[in-house]
């Protein structure tokens, strides 16, 4: 979690993926936390080489999906989340 100086509360997930990876995989707990606060919900995606990584891309105001009977995650297509994500907001 994130808080704003004027006190506004931001739900971050962190997601680390070695450079080249074709997808991201959220927990259902990370999904219903974007799908209930989502103007308050980023998911910061981090690429990594070696032991460098690189600036956060922050993805919010998307549909997440609705998780379905007994999914205990759902996974993303990450060059789709990385085409809609921006600088920190």
């Amino acid at each position: 979690m994130a808080q704003r100086l004027r006190g506004d509360l931001f739900f971050i997930e962190v997601k680390g993926r070695v450079d080249g990876a074709d997808s991201v995989t959220l927990t259902i707990n990370e999904v219903n936390t974007a799908r209930n606060s989502p103007h308050r919900f980023r998911l910061a995606l981090v690429s990594v080489t070696g032991d460098q990584a690189s600036v956060p891309v922050y993805v919010s105001g998307i549909d997440w999906g609705v998780p379905g009977f007994g999914d205990t995650q759902i996974t993303k297509n990450l060059q789709q989340l990385l085409a809609a994500g921006k600088r920190a907001h």
